[in-house]
């Protein structure tokens, strides 16, 4: 099972060695590794919470695991949209200068719900829009976005990806048919880090 904690001084001691090895690998070695030295990419912003911080770091690190059905030859931008209030601050900002799928990645922040979705590949819909998310998910329903959130029951309204915590640590579960459904290919190594995989 996923127990992602935010709480580093616990990390080691509330996800085991090999969950331990993969945030590792997930955080420090995609954002630290990859620009080395940049200023931008520490955890540490006093003026975010660091659950979001965390998040903000898996929520790219997610897609690796993730296969498009379609290409960029286009080179047209990989979009993440994160849907309603921004939890995240600037922690998010380090994915302006990544790529996914052979694709130059942005994050774009849209306070309501307007149905554009050009290039959208990743949807996070913020916690503001809990009364009515699912009719942003039926909206994108079998399209290949690959949608999260940290709403409670997202997963059962047929999110792909929902943040959950309990005692201190993130943890998260996938819904796999909705993954399917929207024609994307999701790495088992990811699948058995999900607290749990709803498959029906």
């Amino acid at each position: 099972m996923a127990d992602i904690c935010w709480n580093r001084k616990r990390i080691k001691e509330c996800t085991g060695e090999r969950h331990y090895l993969f945030l590792l690998f997930a955080v420090l070695l995609s954002f630290l590794l990859v620009f080395p030295g940049s200023p931008e990419l520490s955890l540490a912003d006093d003026r975010v919470p660091e659950e979001y911080q965390i998040k903000a770091a898996f929520i790219p690190n997610f897609v690796r695991f993730v296969t498009w059905p379609h290409d960029c030859a286009q080179k047209s931008p990989f979009v993440f949209l994160v849907l309603g209030d921004n939890p995240f601050g600037p922690s998010l900002e380090p994915v302006n200068r990544m790529e996914f799928e052979g694709c130059p990645a942005s994050v774009e922040y849209r306070s309501e719900w307007k149905g554009e979705l050009e290039n959208v590949r990743v949807l996070f819909i913020s916690h503001s829009l809990k009364e009515n998310f699912s009719s942003v998910l039926n909206a994108v329903k079998g399209l290949p976005i690959l949608t999260v959130s940290d709403i409670n029951g997202f997963a059962a309204a047929g999110g792909m990806i929902e943040f959950t915590s309990r005692e201190g640590s993130i943890h998260f579960i996938i819904n796999l048919r909705a993954v399917r459904d929207a024609h994307l290919d999701m790495n088992f190594q990811l699948l058995q880090l999900a607290d749990r995989v709803m498959d029906k």
